[in-house]
């Protein structure tokens, strides 16, 4: 029997998995121990999908070396849904980094994930270099909105704000559909809210006004001053609350400014910047942050093409569909006009991906890429100008 073994772990050994993730992520630190044996031991194996979330282990000599977790989710891009095999945690013990370990694991993922059908593996990784060995290629920024609690904490506060409840969900999730449906962003059944807020670490609280109707929401972690908080607020005063109540918060965990993940398309950042100074950041890495590989190419463009001509239809009335070319090749994707070999552009399943999801222009890939004016124009009107974003409940 070979020493090393790759297989799925059964559920009467997440504890023992959850132990290992713990302890390597921990770093000693006996509280961020506690909160990720939690996370990973109760609360993720609970968590809603249409596929299983699943823990799979590298077994050296029947010693666990490396885990790696993943789970699935639907991303919405307009009508089309695309299935994502999301990458949650990727850990080697200490003793076998280097070895070949993580990367082996890696590759039998992703083996899985093909046999399962989906579009697409996603993550967020601040391991440099690692990933795109694999195929992964960045897809799109992290943005935030930062601006000083000083001021922030001094506005008035038209409305009040109270931790929500299940009876709340509804609500939080239509007004989520509603402000975030827009853009390439996960799907949420009622389900998934449910969970969030049983099992979930973090406080939600519902902004509401004087006839007690709901107004927006903040949910942000425990003591947790970074950018992993999600605020949805849908008029002015509502926006004005949640400036205030995060003001106040921020400044009294000891922070000179609040930070709110917000797309930069949010209608709150309008509103804020007419009260306070304001900083819009996107930080885009690129060799890591959110980053994602195509799994099947045929299959990631059948389920895109009613929406890609949709928008091209929207884009240029007298786009005839009948006419277009996009076909998957081993190296990339072949996009032109039938009638018009000068629109043809060959793209790199890299600028494809990225082109879909608004994070590279077609302007801006013709800089380093010779693109006719034909192939520039063809391009801009099959991908105007999309955010994509995950809130933060979607991710940890």
């Amino acid at each position: 029997m070979s020493e090393l073994t790759i297989r799925e772990i059964t559920k009467s050994e997440i504890p023992k998995v959850a132990r290992f993730i713990a302890q390597v992520l921990a770093g000693g630190n006996s509280e961020r121990y506690d909160l990720l044996y939690e996370r990973y031991a109760n609360q993720l194996p609970n968590r809603p999908s249409q596929l299983a979330w699943v823990y799979r282990a590298m077994f050296r000599k029947q010693q666990i070396a490396s885990v790696i977790h993943t789970y699935d989710f639907v991303l919405r891009y307009g009508r089309a849904s695309l299935k994502v095999v999301a990458i949650s945690m990727l850990c080697t013990q200490s003793q076998y980094r280097h070895q070949g370990y993580a990367s082996a694991l890696l590759r039998y993922t992703l083996t899985y994930t093909a046999e399962q059908g989906a579009h697409l593996v996603l993550l967020n990784s601040n391991i440099d270099d690692f990933f795109p060995r694999f195929g992964f290629s960045p897809v799109w920024a992290s943005y935030t909105l930062s601006s000083p609690t000083a001021l922030a904490s001094q506005l008035k506060q038209p409305h009040q704000l109270r931790i929500a409840t299940p009876t709340d969900l509804p609500i939080m999730a239509q007004l989520y559909n509603q402000y975030w449906g827009m853009r390439v962003t996960a799907e949420r059944p009622m389900n998934w809210w449910r969970w969030r807020m049983e099992h979930g670490r973090g406080d939600a609280a519902v902004i509401i006004n004087a006839k007690h109707d709901i107004e927006g929401y903040i949910w942000h972690l425990a003591d947790d001053f970074s950018s992993l908080n999600e605020v949805v607020a849908t008029t002015p005063k509502a926006i004005t609350s949640a400036l205030a109540y995060s003001g106040r918060r921020w400044q009294a965990g000891g922070y000179d400014q609040l930070i709110w993940s917000v797309p930069p398309d949010d209608v709150i950042i309008p509103y804020a910047q007419q009260m306070l100074p304001t900083t819009l950041s996107a930080t885009f890495h690129p060799t890591g942050g959110w980053m994602a590989r195509v799994i099947d190419a045929s299959a990631l463009l059948r389920e895109l093409m009613p929406e890609i001509i949709a928008q091209a239809q929207a884009t240029n009335l007298e786009f005839n569909p009948d006419d277009l070319i996009i076909l998957p090749t081993p190296d990339g994707i072949d996009i032109g006009l039938q009638t018009n070999p000068k629109a043809h552009a060959h793209l790199s399943l890299r600028d494809f991906i990225q082109l879909v999801f608004g994070s590279l222009r077609p302007t801006a890939l013709a800089v380093r890429q010779h693109l006719s004016f034909d192939s520039l124009t063809l391009l801009e009107t099959l991908f105007p100008p999309r955010v994509a974003a995950l809130g933060a409940w979607d991710w940890i």
